[in-house]
């Protein structure tokens, strides 16, 4: 009896409440309806309603990642296989992949050295994704544990020194973005930015720069006005201290579909995607004097493909298909980039020949 007599006078004032909010006509009934609808959509994609299982990510907020010296490489054939390349080892082995059929993923390690996959496209629907997927480093289990706030395709993110995962641009099914959002990995809660890119970008890059601000390049720009251009050469740097965007340096050629990789000391590598000219350049950007340099040429044509850092301070980079449909030429090759020699040489240790539909993939260190 007790118990009711708490919660008798609160529903009375939850039902007041909700009647001074309708009115008394119709139209503003129909405009509160469809405010709770989009507030409920909201409160759901930020995990703050019981049907999302949202999961906090526990971590101590420290900075440095945790390395385990692994790899974790996404791919897709006719689901979204993972596989776990051992650097110590040089082995490289399958592990159960993803719950859903995506791909284009955009991958994130935080501070923990567990992964966060933030979804594509559903292969099943054709269409974006707002799922997030926590890879867990030490079983090498996958979950669903949030959403992000916009369904994206081709978008990139980045961890930013604060330990939020910074996420920019992609599309939908068809348009382009140049909205941005946050994630908090120790809450799962997104949230919008204020800031925009300059351009709406899809297949982009981003990389974290040594002074916490974010270097965002290439691409490509779909939008209603201008339906389709040229790989973007443009760049972008974002300042998270002011939430804010200002032009970067044009890059040597432009690109989409290629990989992006933040060195040991600061300078960020380029490789791959398809270009205006030379799909086997790759270029360097340095953040001390704001502009990019030629690098030393791949080895195979790549499109799609992934790079990443290893804890010897070399790039790994790998894909499963050359950049032009008519070309062989290093199918599911993969090369290693050495920043202090500036060369580039094959690495045969991880070699990808199966049945792959896609040759999209993805990776990220933990």
């Amino acid at each position: 009896m007790q118990f009711e007599q708490k919660t008798k006078p609160k529903k009375k004032k939850e039902i007041k409440k909700r009647k001074m909010n309708q009115g008394n006509n119709s139209n503003n009934r129909n405009e509160s309806k469809e405010i709770d609808e989009e507030e409920e959509r909201i409160m759901y994609q930020l995990g703050k309603i019981k049907n999302n299982k949202c999961k906090t990510v526990e971590f101590d907020g420290q900075l440095e990642k945790q390395r385990q010296d692994k790899v974790l490489i996404l791919i897709y054939s006719d689901k979204c296989e993972a596989f776990i390349f051992d650097e110590k080892t040089e082995e490289l082995t399958e592990i159960e992949g993803v719950s859903l059929p995506t791909l284009h993923h955009c991958l994130v390690t935080i501070p923990n050295g567990n992964i966060l996959l933030f979804y594509g496209v559903n292969t099943k629907t054709g269409y974006a994704s707002s799922n997030i997927e926590l890879f867990d480093s030490k079983n090498q289990t996958f979950s669903t544990i949030a959403n992000t706030i916009e369904e994206r395709i081709d978008a990139s993110c980045v961890l930013l020194s604060s330990a939020i995962v910074f996420i920019c641009g992609g599309r939908t099914r068809k348009w382009g973005y140049n909205s941005c959002e946050f994630f908090d990995p120790r809450t799962c809660v997104s949230s919008r930015s204020k800031a925009r890119m300059k351009e709406d970008r899809i297949s982009h890059t981003a990389s974290l720069l040594p002074d916490g601000r974010v270097i965002i390049c290439g691409g490509v720009s779909i939008n209603k006005a201008t339906i389709h251009r040229a790989a973007l050469k443009t760049t972008e740097i974002y300042d998270p201290s002011s939430d804010s965007f200002s032009d970067g340096p044009l890059m040597t050629v432009g690109r989409v579909d290629h990989a992006e990789t933040t060195l040991s000391d600061g300078r960020v590598f380029i490789c791959g995607g398809v270009t205006q000219y030379d799909v086997m350049a790759t270029e360097i950007y340095n953040y001390k004097t704001n502009s990019f340099n030629a690098g030393p040429r791949t080895l195979y044509e790549r499109y799609g493909c992934f790079s990443v850092l290893l804890s010897n301070g070399k790039v790994l980079i790998s894909d499963f298909k050359p950049a032009r449909e008519d070309s062989d030429n290093g199918y599911g090759n993969s090369e290693i980039f050495d920043p202090q020699t500036n060369t580039i040489s094959s690495f045969s240790k991880i070699i990808f020949t199966g049945p792959y539909c896609s040759p999209f993939a993805s990776a990220s260190c933990f």
